[in-house]
């Protein structure tokens, strides 16, 4: 075990413990925050500390303080969208780092404390539109518009009518549906839509996608085969369908598995079913434990250890040489950047 796997041990062994003292001496020095916030606020002083100290974990045993410095610019801007200050961030982050300096021992306390103090430094990020300037953006702004209005019959017209003129499926999934979503959540980050919404839109996209279906498996086979699947109890599944269906426009037999698979079920499913490939989905960082289970799981079976894996989701745009420190064999930004590497993998063979 490494000194970083040992300190991340210890910092999820003793997470709850350290939030409760994080919490109440972040209510002792800062008795605002309750007149602010009432007893309601002295649960979520707590619960933010204990998620804080869960993001840290993952970033201190990957070696990845990135990983951290994203997670406290999401929080910042997603706070400030709700009027809380960046100084309330602040002062738990910088709490969180001198109680971590009574409870590990100097040297531990140091690599813990770097990461805070790097995330602390960093400036705020850039919450411009992920429509602006892309490929298809009038058509973009349109189906947003539609669906942020809950006028699913507006939106399958939308995307009906862009069809019939001639955009492709890989162009209505690369430049339509893919940026909304991200749209959406950048959106729901600035507290300018509520979670129904976003369920309301994410759903909606998903049957869009559902009726080009006849198209997509109508594609010459190539004989290859490939499972698709979002790690652990991952819910963030609409990007990780979009892989499988471009999989299935290349040709390839896809086994798409989708959210919350228990780690045993997706490993017996690839030693039975043997594909050339797996591809893996992983939004939050704090699910990097379990992908790396499941990677480690199929190499240790001799019934599919030759699986080629490869990975993608938001945590791999924080890191660029993180999927080398999971141990798969590639990492994909979007699902034509999927076939890409696919093609590469198997080009080399």
């Amino acid at each position: 075990m490494s000194p970083n796997q040992r300190i991340a041990e210890t910092l999820a062994a003793r997470r709850g413990v350290l939030a409760q003292r994080v919490g109440a001496r972040h209510l002792e020095l800062h008795p605002e925050f309750l007149e602010r916030f009432g007893e309601a606020g002295r649960a979520r002083c707590i619960e933010d500390a204990d998620f804080h100290l869960q993001y840290l974990s993952h970033a201190v045993a990957l070696a990845a303080p990135a990983l951290f410095t994203a997670y406290v610019q999401w929080a910042r801007q997603m706070l400030e969208a709700r009027r809380i200050p960046w100084r309330d961030l602040q002062a738990n982050l910088e709490l969180m780092r001198d109680e971590l300096a009574q409870e590990l021992d100097p040297a531990d306390a140091a690599v813990a404390g770097g990461i805070i103090d790097a995330a602390l430094g960093a400036a705020p990020v850039d919450a411009s539109s992920f429509l602006a300037g892309t490929p298809r953006e009038p058509l973009a702004r349109t189906y947003l518009t539609a669906l942020l209005r809950a006028e699913r019959r507006t939106a399958v017209e939308v995307i009906d009518a862009a069809a019939a003129d001639g955009v492709t499926i890989r162009d209505l999934y690369l430049h339509v549906f893919q940026p909304v979503q991200r749209e959406i959540g950048r959106l729901w980050q600035n507290n300018e839509i509520t979670v129904a919404q976003e369920h309301f839109c994410t759903a909606s996209t998903q049957a869009m996608m559902a009726q080009f279906y006849p198209q997509i498996l109508a594609t010459p086979r190539i004989g290859r085969k490939v499972v698709v699947a979002c790690v652990g109890s991952e819910l963030h599944e609409i990007g990780t369908r979009m892989v499988a269906d471009f999989f299935e426009m290349a040709g390839w037999d896809g086994i798409y598995i989708g959210a919350n698979t228990p780690t045993s079920a997706l490993i017996d499913l690839v030693c039975r079913e043997r594909p050339q490939l797996v591809g893996l989905g992983v939004t939050m960082t704090y699910h990097l434990g379990t992908a790396s289970k499941v990677v480690e799981g199929l190499r240790a079976d001799t019934r599919c250890g030759d699986v080629k894996i490869i990975a993608g989701g938001y945590v791999f745009q924080q890191h660029e040489e993180l999927w080398r420190t999971l141990g798969v064999d590639g990492c994909a930004a979007d699902a034509q950047g999927a076939i890409d590497l696919a093609n590469r993998l198997f080009n080399e063979q």
